[in-house]
């Protein structure tokens, strides 16, 4: 920590004013991005509910409750309308205009409610990094290894999103040293900040590099037909638009961060930040629409309500499937034509049963039966009859049901 004066709080990139009174000064001074912000924004910030409200609309009408990525999402989304909203008080007070010609009170202004609009919009792109990992690993069953690699990147992304809010809130001591230079106090050199702020951009587009690309990798492996396989891909790896958005705003941090003209330049990060969150929350929620284009693309309707009384999917929402009740007796074969010899002494005193139909409920659900035999004289009839319940680890939902290779008519009639 060092004293500083104001050119060095904000002095990595001065600011080349016209000279006062000069046509290029008043062009320079009449420069506006206010209009620009607020539009981009809050026009991000509404795509992205309506990406998350789909989202939910899928999950709950199939799969009847939210999974932990989707709480991920809104926790991002509260972070990117609260971002937003302290954004629109910069706005209001000069950000987006050049720091000159603004007042004391509203530079002072501008910087307090920029800097407080940064830290929730840096979790806004980041927490939607988490969702799409939980995602990746429940559909996708990496080996232990590259998942302990995915969380470990995941880990210590969130952890310098962490320090870097830490560092924007604490670098100046007391804080209203940061947007007051009248204050009397210490402030950690800018380029501290502007280097640990790239570093974090850097290694967050690293991720999103890496979790657009192993789906691909993996999928492109795997036997289904082209045209999903195609789909999946680049629905799984749209993220990579994120990727390209964080590298853009990592080059633009020194010139936002630590620019004279702070109201000004760095509008832009303002606007590209909430770029990158939207798009992020877009990606993550972009895989689980994958049914619903599965299903036009096969000619079907997402938002006709099913007339049946039992909706074709309704086996990958429990957690258990029963089986049918099962009468094992000799003879009795099995779905795949095997035969089920379970019986042992009634083998002696039971009658060979006639006839076999053997049925099928659907994914996670076997009958098997035989005909039941009629005792003779002087026998006695023993009939076993076993329930069978199984359970997943966890539900399966729609998503996981197409990599796994079931058809549009498993969920065609929700």
């Amino acid at each position: 920590m060092s004293s500083s004066s104001p050119e060095d709080l904000y002095g990595l990139h001065p600011e080349e004013i016209p000279p006062l009174g000069s046509p290029e000064f008043d062009e320079w001074a009449a420069q506006d991005m206010r209009q620009s912000i607020l539009i981009t924004m809050w026009l991000m910030l509404a795509l992205t509910v309506i990406f998350v409200a789909m989202r939910f609309y899928v999950r709950v009408r199939v799969f009847s409750r939210l999974l932990v990525d989707d709480y991920y999402l809104i926790a991002a989304l509260l972070c990117g309308a609260l971002s937003a909203t302290l954004a629109t008080i910069a706005v209001d007070s000069g950000n987006g205009l050049h720091m000159a010609i603004l007042s004391d009170r509203q530079q002072q202004d501008v910087v307090m409610w920029t800097t407080a609009a940064f830290c929730p919009g840096i979790m806004f792109f980041g927490l939607p990094k988490v969702a799409i990992v939980l995602l990746l690993v429940r559909l996708l069953d990496p080996p232990k290894g590259f998942r302990i690699f995915l969380w470990s990147l995941i880990a210590i992304s969130q952890v310098s999103f962490i320090c870097l809010i830490g560092l924007l809130l604490g670098r100046c001591n007391p804080p209203a040293r940061m947007w007051n230079p009248a204050v009397d106090g210490d402030c950690m050199d800018i380029h501290i900040v502007t280097d640990f702020a790239m570093f974090t951009g850097a290694f967050s587009a690293f991720i999103d590099v890496v979790l657009a690309v192993y789906p691909a990798f993996v999928l492109l492996q795997t036997k289904m037909p082209l045209r999903r396989k195609v789909g999946l891909t680049v629905v799984l790896g749209v993220g990579a638009v994120g990727g390209g958005v964080a590298i853009y705003k990592t080059l633009i941090i020194p010139y936002g961060l630590g620019s004279t003209d702070f109201s000004y330049h760095s509008a832009r990060i303002i606007i590209w930040t909430t770029v990158e969150g939207s798009t992020h929350i877009m990606a993550a929620s972009m895989p689980v629409f994958a049914p619903l284009m599965d299903m036009v693309l096969n000619g079907g309707n997402p938002f006709r309500r099913s007339k049946r009384a039992e909706k074709p999917y309704k086996h990958f929402r429990t957690n258990s499937h029963a089986m049918n009740s099962i009468s094992f007796d000799k003879g009795a074969v099995n779905e795949a034509g095997g035969s089920n010899n379970f019986s042992e002494s009634q083998d002696d005193i039971l009658p060979v049963g006639k006839d076999v139909k053997v049925g099928s409920d659907g994914v996670g659900k076997m009958k098997t039966r035989s005909m039941t035999p009629m005792p003779g004289p002087g026998e006695i009839l023993c009939t076993n009859e076993i329930d069978i319940t199984y359970e997943r680890k966890r539900p399966m939902e729609p998503l996981e049901a197409m990599v796994r290779g079931y058809g549009s008519a498993s969920w065609k009639d929700w």
